[in-house]
């Protein structure tokens, strides 16, 4: 994803990370237009936390980490099983990369 989404990062350390999650902020696209355009596309992910649900407040953690609240709310989280492939992972990242485009009118 990082390769492919023009200025996306991934949050948190690079190497020591939960297993089967990855969270980004993809600064330019507010979280909630890209996790439409996922759904729509069939890729379930997240924005926030789950206690801060359909509330537009960035997410604390991303706060206490350095990000500023603008930034902070273009963030997307993604998790997955243990039994996922990387056929569904490469899929994730595709539709990922096509609907930030799409969102930023590139695509």
């Amino acid at each position: 994803m990082l390769e492919t989404v023009p200025g996306a990062r991934l949050t948190g350390h690079a190497t020591r990370r939960l297993p089967c999650h990855a969270s980004f902020v993809v600064p330019g696209i507010g979280g909630e237009p890209l996790l439409i355009a996922l759904d729509d596309r069939g890729i379930l992910a997240s924005s926030g936390s789950a206690c801060a649900a359909g509330r537009d407040e960035p997410s604390p953690v991303l706060l206490a980490m350095g990000y500023d609240a603008d930034t902070a709310r273009t963030a997307v989280r993604f998790s997955w099983g243990a039994s996922t492939i990387q056929e569904s992972l490469d899929t994730a990242a595709r539709e990922l990369a096509d609907s930030a485009a799409s969102l930023r009118g590139l695509g």
